[in-house]
């Protein structure tokens, strides 16, 4: 995903994870990052809340996926993107979500990137997904969680109703995949939900504050118009076991197509982002906005008169897409690991690990990990 999102021209990511494993996560995550993109990392807590607010002793569990986009509200100041660490979206995904990024020039403009229900089923067993209806100039005007999804000879796509029978979908309908674009000021606006959400919610140990709920509200209120991009890449994740040896070998597929070089980030190469004003969305920015990504050339240097080495992989990609400058405007990539239980002071919770349903896996070097957690719909 952030090798998708940097050639997609998004400048900065910033990852949410949980503060008990930030050792490992350095070490083992954002070092293959270094000098290639501008990285954050913001910690999800039981504690982390508004001033006034104080988690239950036993609750353990995370405030959920808005909660989770909050910790990063002193991190961001441009228009993001926000998704699961662990899905796979492919790159038209973060193709069409940098261009309605790049266009914004205001407040309430938002996008959520709608995957063709048919992109998004599991071979292993049904699966659930927030169904989006779009009204005639396609802005989202609800999402309906759907369970039981699956693909039935014969029929198509099928999925159970709230009376307990079996309705059809259409391959293109457009599901939600947490996969979502806001301007900055959806931060304002959700950290003022999530104050009420807590006055009513607050000392209940396992309910959660998600990112369709402020979606739903800033729709209701006019607060902002959420639109709904098509692609036709196509989502995959770990839902079940089985589908682990499925994942790797697409990812293989696309390799071998050229898609993805072998080698995403080749430690010890010269790649480099060179990040513009801190709000490059603003159209002052000019050609500071526009100088996102820098890359060491081949051959040799006149500084030094040493022999440059070659470009690795990404290198040469970026530099191909980038030689006249990246997209303009400033865009940044909120990834979310999910959190594993955590007591209210941050320790991890004892949970069994079963060896026959592995931890996310990398597979071909694209980093998927921890348990799903929260609401797609």
């Amino acid at each position: 995903s952030v090798f998708d999102a940097a050639r997609a021209g998004f400048g900065k990511v910033v990852f949410v994870i949980g503060r008990h494993f930030e050792q490992d996560f350095r070490e083992k995550v954002l070092a293959k990052y270094e000098g290639r993109i501008p990285v954050e990392v913001v910690f999800q807590s039981v504690d982390a809340l508004p001033a006034g607010f104080v988690p239950p002793a036993d609750r353990v569990k995370p405030w959920g996926t808005g909660h989770a986009v909050l910790m990063a509200a002193d991190t961001i100041r441009e228009p993001f993107a926000v998704i699961n660490a662990d899905d796979f979206y492919g790159r038209n995904g973060f193709e069409v979500l940098a261009r309605f990024l790049s266009a914004t020039d205001g407040p309430g403009q938002y996008c959520m990137v709608g995957y063709r229900v048919g992109n998004t089923l599991s071979e292993s067993g049904s699966v659930s997904r927030g169904v989006c209806e779009t009204d005639g100039e396609g802005f989202l005007a609800s999402v309906t969680e759907r369970t039981e999804i699956r693909r039935q000879e014969g029929r198509g796509i099928i999925f159970r109703d709230e009376n307990d029978e079996y309705r059809t979908l259409a391959d293109e309908t457009p599901v939600s995949m947490n996969m979502w674009g806001f301007t900055p000021d959806y931060m304002e606006f959700s950290a003022r939900l999530f104050d009420r959400f807590l006055s009513e919610h607050g000392q209940e140990l396992k309910s959660e504050f998600y990112i369709p709920t402020v979606v739903n509200e800033a729709i209701r209120t006019q607060a902002a118009k959420v639109k709904v991009l098509d692609t036709h890449a196509g989502w995959f994740g770990v839902t079940y076991a089985a589908d682990r040896p499925g994942v790797v070998a697409k990812i293989r597929t696309l390799v071998d197509a050229g898609e993805y070089p072998e080698r995403l980030w080749l430690l010890g190469e010269g790649l480099s982002f060179r990040s513009g004003p801190r709000n490059t969305a603003s159209p002052a920015c000019g050609r500071a906005g526009r100088r996102h990504f820098a890359t060491g050339g081949t051959g040799t240097s006149r500084a030094t008169g040493k022999q440059r080495k070659p470009k690795s992989d990404i290198q040469r990609i970026i530099h191909a897409q980038y030689r006249k400058g990246p997209p303009r405007g400033g865009r940044s990539l909120l990834s979310m690991f999910s959190v594993p239980a955590t007591g209210a002071r941050g320790g991890a919770a004892s949970r069994p690990h079963d060896p026959g349903r592995p931890i996310r896996s990398q597979a071909a070097d694209l980093t998927a990990c921890g348990a799903k957690s929260g609401c797609r719909g």
